[in-house]
């Protein structure tokens, strides 16, 4: 997978042309984003019969993609398929479509709050390059979040199969070399990969009366570490 997938971002990359590279020179708030690949075989009821919600919201909400070139595209309608691990833009028109490539990030606004997500982390037993983290602290040590949703099917007495949207999420701490390593939210996971700096954080969990149950507490632990 790790092979294949710098394979497809060095074609990528060898993919845009010379004129979108002129472009780019120019600055990005004039270029033509229309480089970004949509697939148009999306359909809107892929999960009717199936019980939960697929996508990271619960409708379409405004927000941003970025190119591998680092180039952002923003006020696109956005939606992100955590089943398919699949960005989704709806146009003006109503009709909903995939991202393709060459899109490595994007971000998308949840009531008040810009989520911003990325891919391009080391290969884990549950996810590879491909996999979009969201990505809650983004220096020196990144904490990740990741809801891994699936498939369930379960037979009902009737004989029917039921079908349902698993939910399973998932933090990673990503200190060196890129790579994901799986945290539980207890002090004990994490303080075992920040033992560098243990007496500061213990300090720093007393006086500000951390939870480290607690995804935002968590934030503001790998933040205050990140300024030690």
């Amino acid at each position: 997978m790790q092979h294949n997938y710098k394979i497809l971002m060095i074609a990528l990359s060898i993919g845009i042309s010379t004129n979108l590279k002129a472009q780019l020179v120019g600055g990005s708030n004039t270029i033509d984003l229309s480089f970004i690949e949509y697939k148009k075989d999306v359909v809107s009821n892929r999960y009717n019969d199936i019980k939960g919600l697929p996508y990271l919201l619960n409708d379409w909400a405004i927000g941003s993609v970025k190119s591998i070139n680092n180039v952002e595209k923003k006020g696109l309608m956005l939606n992100f398929d955590e089943v398919r691990n699949e960005i989704l833009i709806k146009d003006n028109n109503g009709k909903i479509m995939s991202v393709s490539t060459p899109v490595i990030e994007f971000t998308i606004l949840d009531k008040d709050t810009n989520r911003n997500f990325k891919l391009g982390f080391a290969k884990t037993k549950l996810t590879d390059l491909t996999t979009f983290f969201e990505v809650l602290e983004d220096r020196k040590v990144k904490f990740l979040k990741r809801n891994i949703k699936g498939i369930s099917e379960n037979k009902e007495y009737s004989g029917n199969i039921a079908k349902s949207i698993t939910d399973d999420i998932r933090f990673f701490l990503v200190k060196a070399n890129n790579e994901p390593i799986q945290i539980k939210l207890d002090q004990k996971s994490i303080f075992a990969l920040l033992a560098d700096k243990e007496t500061e954080l213990t300090a720093f969990v007393k006086d500000n009366n951390l939870n480290l149950k607690k995804e935002y507490d968590v934030i503001k632990l790998i933040n205050f570490y990140n300024k030690i």
